[in-house]
This record gives structure tokens, sequence and C-alpha cells, in this order.
């Protein structure tokens, strides 16, 4: 047995590192020029990150579950850059619950249907995954 090994995972984590439940952070995502794949890739993560919505460490300890809000816009296509406007065209919501993906926003679903062309192209190709 290795004694540092045994010491870290007794360690607990020190309270004036971690974060008090519900704090509430302020963040974004943006995808920038994505193909319709790459934009459909970001929500399957969002997705996959709700069969466990945790950050940070001390997961073993109960730390880190979170619970994310995010309002899912697209910026306009105006031709001067001071005159787009941003839309709000859906949500999504991820929690102990899951992912929930809110919009009917055609390009949002499309690009979801794309990527799941690709990834079941992949399964296939790979035989990984099942």
């Amino acid at each position: 047995d290795d004694p540092e090994f045994q010491h870290s995972i007794r360690r607990i984590i020190d309270p004036k590192h971690a974060s008090p439940a519900g704090v509430v952070y302020d963040h974004a995502i943006e995808i920038v020029d994505g193909s319709p794949e790459e934009i459909g890739l970001a929500f399957a993560a969002l997705e996959m990150w709700g069969q466990a919505p945790r950050i940070g460490g001390g997961k073993t300890a109960g730390y880190g579950e979170i619970e994310a809000n995010y309002t899912i816009e697209r910026l306009g296509d105006a031709p001067l850059m001071r005159d787009r406007k941003w839309t709000n065209i859906g949500t999504v919501t991820i929690s102990r619950a899951g992912t929930e993906i809110k919009t009917t926003d055609a390009a949002v679903q499309s690009a979801m249907a794309a990527w799941r062309g690709v990834e079941s192209d992949i399964r296939i190709k790979t035989r990984m995954f099942g």
C-alpha cells in the first residue's frame, strides 16, 4: 500500500475551497462558424452532461452537483455588425433529472439531427459503443 495514496483518499476538501450551495455562476458557450454537425455535437455534449451534472473535485464526497440554465440565442445576419441583434430561440436546462432542450428553431433541430447522423456513422464504421 502506498501511504501517500491512502492519505489522499482520506483527505477532506477544505471548505474554504468549496463554493457554498446556491452560488450562481454566469457564463456562456459561444459557437462561431460551426457546421451543423459541430453545433449538434455541442448540444449532444450538454445532453451527456445531464447524466452526471457535476463540476470540480470532491464528487465522491457529494461536492459539485450543479443545475445549469442556458438561453439559446442566435446572432442576426444583418450586413453591418452593429445592426445584428441576438434573438432568443430556446433554452437548455441541465439538472439531476437530465437535460432538457426546448427549441422550435429549425436550424438547431437540424443541427442536432446532423450530429445524430454523424454519431450513427461513427458507431457503424468503428463498431464502437454497441
